[in-house]
Parts: C-alpha cells; sequence; structure tokens
C-alpha cells in the first residue's frame, strides 16, 4: 500500500460514525471520529455558552440555543448538500460526479480529503466568535480590530489542536497527524475571500515548529473556495441552518426544500466570469464553486425560486432576531455599561481579565460576570446598575424609537451622531446638558449601523442563456424574485434609532424624545472616526 493510500485509509478512519445527534428538530446527524474528537475539546465546548442570537430571547424566550447546536447543525446540512451534489434527483449529478473524482484524485496528491475538511471548518467555523459574538463586534464597535478575527480563530484552533494531541487521537499518530493537517486547512478556509484577494496566511506550526497548511497549489485552492461555498457563503449550510433554528426560536416553522439540497452544481470558474470571487491579481485563474442550477431545464425558474425564498426568510429573521425591539434595549445597555467602564476605566484593555485569550475562554453570561466584578471594583456606579438590571431581564424605558420605513432622514441624522462608541457618549452629554437636571448617565442612546447583516443574494446561479451570474443580479434580468437585487436595502429599512433613559428619568421620556428631535435640527455632522473597522 502506497504512502498516499495509507494516508487515505487514515481519512477514512476519520469519517467513520462514532456517534448519533439530533442536529435539529427531526434532523439526525451522525457524528464522525473526527468530529466527536473535535467536539470534545474545551474551545468548542465553550460554544455551548454563547448564545446564537445574542440577546435575542429578550423578544423571543425560545432563543436560547447556543453556537454548539448550530455548529453540529451547519456540519449536518453541508453533508446534505454535499450529498445532493451526486443525489439521483440531481439532474447535474454526473457532471458532479466527475468534478468531485477529479477534485479527490488531485487531493488524495496533497493528502487532503475533501469531505474531511468540509466538516472540520463546518463545525469550527464559528469557533473564534467573542462573548456576544457579532453584537460587540459588529453592532457596538467594542474590542475588535483587524487582527482580533485572525488572533482568535489561530489561538482557538491551536488549543483544540492541543487537547487532540493529549486525547484518544495519541494513540494513533497517523490519524492525529491527518486531523491537524485538515484543522489547518479549515483556517485557511475561514480565510479563503482574503487568500483569493492575495492576502497570505501564514501556516499553523505543528508541534515541531513545521508548518501544519500545505503549500496552497491549485487542487488546495480550489478545495478551500468549494468549502468556503458550501459552508459559509451567502446561501449555505451556515444560513440553513439559522433559518431553520432561528425561525424555530421565534415561533415560525420553515423546511428546508428538497429540490433546492438537489440543486446544486459544481463549477469551475475563471477569471473575468460574472462568479469568479477574487480581482485580476488573484493568486489563481480559476476556482472551484458551488452553485445553483435549474433542475437541468432552461426554462425551470423552482430551484432558483426556492432559493429566492432562503433569502427572504433570512430577513425574516433579521427582522424578528437581530434587530427586536427588547435585543435593541438590551444592545443599547450592554454597549453603555462598556462604556462607562472604560472612562472609569481608562486602561480596561490592557487588564488581563480582558485579554483576548481570556475572552476566548468565556461565554455570554461569564462575560456578563466578568463585568460586573470590574465595575463593582472600580466603582463603576452606572455601568454597575446597567449590568445588574440586564442580568435580572430589567430593560430600560423608551424614550425615542424611530424606524426608517417612518422616519427615514431622522434615523439616518440620528444614526449619524451615534456611530462610534464615543460619538454615542458625546451625544448623550450634549443632550443632558440642554435638560435641566438630568445627567449623561440616565440617557442611552444607540442607533445599529446601517449596513447590519446587509448581505447581497451573490450565490453563483445558472441565467436560462447558460451564464453563471451571482443570483442577484439574475434576479434583475429574469422573472424570479424583482426584490432579491434590493435585498441589501431591505435590510436597511429595518434599521431603528433608539434613546432610552433609566428608571429616575422614566417620568421624563416624552421630554427627552422632544430634546432628542430638536438637538437633531441643531447639531452639524461632524467627521465619522474612520478608524474603526467592523
Amino acid at each position: 500500500m502506497s504512502i498516499h493510500q495509507n494516508r487515505h485509509a487514515t481519512a477514512m478512519g476519520l469519517l467513520k460514525h462514532e456517534t448519533q445527534v439530533v442536529a435539529s428538530v427531526g434532523c439526525l446527524h451522525k457524528l464522525t471520529f473526527a468530529e466527536a474528537a473535535i467536539v470534545a475539546t474545551s474551545p468548542m465546548q465553550r460554544l455551548r455558552r454563547l448564545r446564537q442570537t445574542g440577546f435575542g430571547y429578550f423578544d423571543n424566550p425560545c432563543s436560547e440555543h447556543t453556537r454548539l447546536s448550530h455548529s453540529i447543525g451547519t456540519v449536518y446540512w453541508a453533508n446534505a448538500l454535499y450529498e445532493g451534489l451526486t443525489s439521483p434527483q440531481n439532474s447535474e449529478a454526473s457532471q458532479n460526479a466527475e468534478h468531485l473524482l477529479s477534485l479527490t484524485d488531485r487531493l488524495a496528491q496533497e493528502n487532503v480529503s475533501f469531505d474531511l475538511l468540509m466538516r472540520v471548518f463546518a463545525l469550527v467555523h464559528d469557533i473564534a466568535l467573542l462573548p456576544f459574538g457579532h453584537t460587540l463586534r459588529f453592532q457596538l464597535g467594542h474590542f475588535f480590530d483587524r487582527r482580533t478575527f485572525f488572533d482568535a480563530m489561530r489561538n482557538q484552533l491551536s488549543g483544540v489542536i492541543r487537547e487532540l494531541e493529549h486525547g484518544p487521537l495519541r494513540t494513533d499518530p497517523a490519524a492525529l497527524q491527518e486531523l491537524k493537517r485538515h484543522i489547518a486547512l479549515a483556517e485557511c478556509v475561514a480565510h479563503a475571500p482574503r487568500i483569493i484577494r492575495g492576502v497570505a496566511v501564514p501556516a499553523l506550526p505543528d508541534t515541531d515548529g513545521s508548518a501544519l497548511t500545505p503549500a496552497l497549489s491549485q487542487a488546495i485552492l480550489e478545495v478551500i473556495t468549494l468549502t468556503y461555498d458550501i459552508v459559509h457563503g451567502v446561501y449555505s449550510a451556515d444560513l440553513i441552518d439559522i433559518c431553520d433554528r432561528d425561525l424555530a426560536s421565534a415561533g415560525i416553522r420553515w423546511t428546508m426544500p428538497d429540490s433546492l439540497l438537489n440543486s446544486g452544481v459544481l463549477i469551475h470558474v475563471s477569471k473575468g466570469e460574472p462568479v469568479f470571487p477574487g480581482p485580476d491579481s488573484a493568486p489563481t485563474d480559476r476556482v472551484l464553486r458551488y452553485g445553483v442550477g435549474r433542475g437541468g431545464q432552461a426554462i425551470s425558474l423552482q430551484p432558483l425560486r426556492e432559493l429566492a425564498g432562503v433569502h427572504r426568510e433570512r430577513l425574516e429573521i433579521a427582522a424578528r432576531c437581530f434587530y427586536g425591539e427588547n435585543k435593541c434595549n438590551a444592545d443599547a445597555m450592554l454597549d453603555k455599561a462598556i462604556r462607562c467602564l472604560q472612562a472609569d476605566l481608562p486602561g480596561l484593555m490592557d487588564d488581563p481579565a480582558f485579554a483576548l485569550s481570556e475572552r476566548l475562554a468565556i461565554g455570554d453570561d461569564d462575560f456578563l460576570d466578568l463585568l460586573i466584578d470590574t465595575a463593582e471594583t472600580a466603582a463603576s456606579g452606572t455601568a454597575l446598575a446597567l449590568l445588574t438590571a440586564l442580568k435580572g431581564g430589567r430593560l430600560l424605558a423608551t424614550a425615542l424609537s424611530v424606524d426608517v420605513m417612518k422616519e427615514d432622514a431622522l434615523v439616518r441624522r440620528l444614526g449619524q451622531f451615534l456611530a462610534t462608541p464615543a460619538m454615542r457618549t458625546a451625544f448623550e452629554a450634549e443632550l443632558a446638558a440642554a435638560l435641566p437636571a438630568v445627567r449623561s448617565d440616565q440617557i442611552v442612546a444607540l442607533a445599529l449601523p446601517e449596513d447590519m447583516q446587509a448581505k447581497s443574494a451573490e450565490t453563483p446561479a445558472l441565467g436560462a442563456d447558460g451564464v453563471w451570474r451571482a443570483f442577484s443580479d439574475l434576479c434583475a434580468q429574469e422573472p424570479l424574485d424583482a426584490g432579491i437585487p434590493d435585498l441589501p436595502q431591505a435590510y436597511r429599512t429595518l434599521r431603528c434609532a433608539n434613546v432610552y433613559v433609566t428608571p429616575e428619568l422614566a417620568d421624563r421620556a416624552e421630554e427627552v424624545a422632544a430634546a432628542v428631535r430638536r438637538k437633531l435640527t441643531e447639531k452639524p455632522v461632524e467627521r465619522i472616526d474612520e478608524g474603526f473597522v467592523a
């Protein structure tokens, strides 16, 4: 048996089914040996303490599901999309099988299994999230800079590898090494959009200091882009599980259409084609992508209309979960508490307790407890009051809440003044100064970012003319769903701007609201700090 055959056998051993779990309602997933080993590590177990929708439970009490259950569900749906490529119900099954066979043969020379890589990345795709994941990063602008995602992913995957080296796999060095290599490649998949733009990603080091990740050959670049598409693209296993899980928590029943699962097509895309994902300077001239076909008939629109339906369900999730009235209130309280702590403790970010590695070891509630302990130590009264109220489920009174559909200009203008933490603090101070006997610590203002969660439908989709285009572009040309090209704008219509007041000011809420409106007509817009990158 050759070394490649030996390694193929090792990969197959890692893909043996270890145990069966419930991935979601009505969905049973058989964890492979590799998946079970990774799930057992502490970086993965921490995901049990991260809620999928953050403070979404204030609007939807059933929204207590975690990032770990979502990660397992993502593996389930990634495997469903993978199997759908060669399903008898897929009109392009033969072509897909040929592409997969060719890719498998070339990857064998690199000692890589596409199936194993896809499962590993699906499992770890959220492993680098900090407490209150997207809330702190995208919505509030705290504890995040240009390197945070890279450093967090590197930290967590290194932790997984360290624990694997001391776990059951230590008695099987070949299997351990094979899994470590695929974990290293999963890190490359996480950075696939950057890699295709020509950004180099340093390889994860092995215990002996050598690089775990093989050179990014053409086959590796193809499998990285394909894996990213299937697992974490705009339409992907990640999105399907979000629709399934988040909609259920909001009281909506939804079923993934089988015909859409069986309409996937593997396509080679070259530079210059509409759905090539990188610039002309990309390190490869051709990639392999996952697209959605037309069921073998140029006139068939069913799979594409079902794809439009999935994107619309995500918009519904945003409305019910991401922009929930009470969630926005809780987000604003957390934001204000952190701002107050940073004002009272200028060296907060230098505190070892808030180091990235420490934040990557705790969950949402642990983080709240850390903030409360810090507020007590610093005697930060405002922060402590907000955090203890938040922990106890007590939200603030709303003085002013405006949404884009009713007062677009007002939301946009208020959003300009509340774009960064520093600007929110300044606005609250000016507002308090304009009101008699009001302190800035009694006012909490927040406008979520205009482009939050606004994603274009960029999945490759097959046109009636045989050309693959971004789905949003195709919808602009064919009678599919005229609203899909405008999805980013549809997300913006969910935006709202809110001003809250603490309990002692609740009876003056209308007075505060009137002062806000006056302030917006008087105050000139200042230059927004462009140093912050979400």
